[in-house]
């Protein structure tokens, strides 16, 4: 690969610049799942072990490597958990712009098409979105930028501790180690017979095993809680390919192209890492339960995807104008940010986020360090009260993860899973229903009882006796609005002036 020249380096500049003022711009606060993550990085540091409740080994998160990472960095940057996430997230996502744009620039060695292609990414609504929402994105982005750099390299030794690395942040990428050794012999230089191959797989066995062994030793079981809570081993393809569209017409449409570059291509290198990325693709197609929504496993991708742009914008040369191109890149995702609804996506998220952190302060204050907590959204309302909480849809319980799936009229994909008699066994000394959002006044019973709440569980609850007679419906005053709770009634763990 040529070296940088001044020219790109002042594109280079120019890139990041647009990713700042776009990633300020498209969002500015954490998706609630990631203080999940906070809190088992927060217990790991603290010396509780690898947990979210004290003394309860459930995995309920699926980002190892992350959880490990901003825990670090965390104690590096001394300062408090968001902010440090938030830096590290910006240096991942820098150093991901970067290496698609020398990627891309090495496929073609043109720097005007190596620009326009990493600008596709960053000028993408969705890759904006997520770069910056607290959860393991940068670093899957940023890890597979650099598998596909050091393949490009044919530096295999380096491209496989970046596999084993993803490995470690997402659990499914133990398949695309696999996979990823398999494409292999898509290299003229490679034979099914040679050792490196036979290596190659030797290798991501023996990864798999390992890490499959120490989650099964530690945890007590094989897979993520978080698989049998949000998938229960049954997938969607329906919605799947209705996400997939979504996606495409988000923004994403921009990537549609690259299946007909693979098709074209010869280079054995780069047939290989597309064989990974769109492996991975399916994998999202046929999983379809993606419930967190601004499509978080395909930006996942995404960098990795981009730097190809770079082939479609040579063999289009011809008879499409470079600033043609610049002008469908630059502009497409941010109309369809000004004409879609991440405008009030980001305004119920955000609404959303004040609820939680000001529930989760509020029982931090009001209730002792033992008061069990039952609720739906248990990422910033149990980061900020640090009390032991009973999961609802079960993503760190195992008894609701692995409880049967009921149907029910209203369900969030991801959210189905309950089980009303167990949540009663643990006698929660709160029950938070619905959302835990606050209200402009005082909810009543009947509130709850004339409309039907999308997480199933809420509505078995309101309806069982024992509930009834055992929880007593409260309204707390927080900032001139209404925090509705149930708090049981024996219960002598929340604060006597607001039962």
């Amino acid at each position: 690969m040529n070296k940088l020249e001044m020219k790109d380096w002042l594109l280079l500049l120019l890139l990041l610049v647009f990713y700042t003022f776009g990633a300020s711009m498209f969002f500015d606060s954490f998706i609630d799942d990631a203080f999940i993550s906070f809190r088992y990085s927060e217990n790991l540091f603290s010396g509780n072990g690898f947990v979210y409740n004290l003394n309860d080994k459930v995995e309920g998160t699926t980002n190892f490597l992350w959880v490990i990472l901003i825990g670090i960095f965390n104690k590096l940057a001394f300062t408090d958990i968001e902010t440090s996430t938030l830096l590290l997230s910006y240096l991942l996502i820098i150093s991901s712009i970067f290496l698609v744009f020398i990627s891309a620039k090495k496929m073609l060695d043109n720097s005007w098409f190596a620009f326009l292609a990493t600008l596709t990414l960053v000028a993408n609504a969705d890759f904006l979105l997520m770069s910056l929402c607290g959860l393991e994105v940068p670093l899957v982005n940023f890890l597979l930028t650099l598998l596909v750099f050091y393949s490009l390299k044919q530096k295999t030794s380096i491209s496989r501790i970046c596999i084993f690395l993803l490995a470690l942040t997402r659990p499914e990428f133990m398949l695309f180690i696999l996979i990823y050794e398999l494409s292999g012999v898509f290299n003229t230089e490679e034979r099914w017979f040679q050792r490196e191959i036979l290596q190659g797989i030797l290798f991501s066995l023996i990864i798999i095993f390992t890490i499959t062994s120490i989650r099964f030793i530690y945890f007590g079981d094989a897979l993520p809680n978080t698989f049998y809570a949000k998938t229960n081993a049954q997938t969607s393809v329906f919605y799947g390919l209705n996400e997939f569209f979504a996606f495409l017409k988000s923004g994403g449409w921009l990537f549609a192209i690259v299946p007909a570059v693979f098709f074209s291509q010869r280079s054995p290198v780069e047939k290989r890492i597309m064989i990974f990325c769109f492996s991975y693709l399916v994998y999202i197609i046929v999983l379809g339960r993606n419930s967190l929504g601004y499509f978080r496993f395909y930006v996942h991708i995404l960098p990795a995807i981009a730097p190809f742009l770079v082939h479609a914008f040579n063999k289009n040369r011809s008879f499409i104008t470079n600033s043609v191109i610049a002008s469908a890149i630059m502009f497409s995702p941010f109309f369809s940010f000004y004409y879609s609804d991440f405008h009030s996506m980001r305004e119920i998220q955000n609404f959303r986020n004040e609820c939680w952190r000001n529930i989760g302060n509020w029982l931090l204050e009001n209730t002792t360090k033992d008061c069990l907590i039952a609720l739906n959204p248990i990422g910033q309302i149990g980061y900020f009260s640090k009390r032991p909480i009973v999961d609802m849809l079960g993503l760190v319980d195992r008894t609701i993860a692995k409880s049967p799936l009921k149907e029910g009229r209203f369900k969030i994909f991801g959210h189905e899973k309950f089980n009303t008699e167990y949540v009663l066994t643990r006698k929660p000394d709160i029950i938070i229903l619905r959302g835990a959002l606050l209200q402009p006044k005082p909810f009543l019973m009947d509130d709850y009882l004339k409309t039907e709440s999308p997480f199933l569980g809420d509505n078995e609850l309101l309806k069982n006796s024992d509930f009834q007679k055992g929880y007593k419906l409260l309204n707390v005053p927080i900032n001139n609005l209404f925090f509705p709770l149930f708090c049981r009634i024996a219960s002598e763990k929340v604060n006597g002036k607001f039962k």
